[in-house]
């Protein structure tokens, strides 16, 4: 969001009262805000809150945040699965679940995909994405 041609960035817009908070946007077409990012870890067959984590928004706080929720329930149960949105389709991710001992159920992106075979030949994978 611009005024009168200035645009705002976290290098001209700090907080004094709350300096963790980033210039933030949800959209292409909204304005920018001073915000947080809150990630929050659902249990998909109950649809209940497991974990919940706050952070700073940043171009990686989503991925970073829901590694950290999963390492936090990691071993908690066999044969565990995540499932996430194409916007979690990177080699970061991907790995950073596996070693967490997650089958991950990402959906993949059309070109570039982290997501393998070792994941995506089994029927669970299929059945996850309907």
């Amino acid at each position: 969001m611009s005024f009168h041609g200035e645009k705002r960035s976290n290098a001209t817009h700090r907080p004094v009262m709350d300096p963790d908070a980033h210039m933030a946007r949800k959209s292409l077409s909204s304005a920018s805000v001073l915000a947080y990012e809150a990630s929050a870890l659902v249990d998909d067959r109950h649809g209940l809150v497991v974990n919940t984590v706050v952070s700073s928004p940043s171009g990686r706080a989503e991925v970073d945040d829901a590694l950290c929720l999963l390492k936090g329930l990691a071993g908690s149960a066999p044969r565990a699965t995540v499932g996430a949105d194409k916007g979690y389709d990177t080699r970061d991710f991907v790995e950073g679940a596996r070693a967490a001992g997650f089958t991950q159920h990402v959906a993949e992106k059309a070109k570039g995909s982290a997501v393998d075979g070792r994941t995506t030949r089994h029927e669970g994978y299929a059945l996850s994405h309907r």
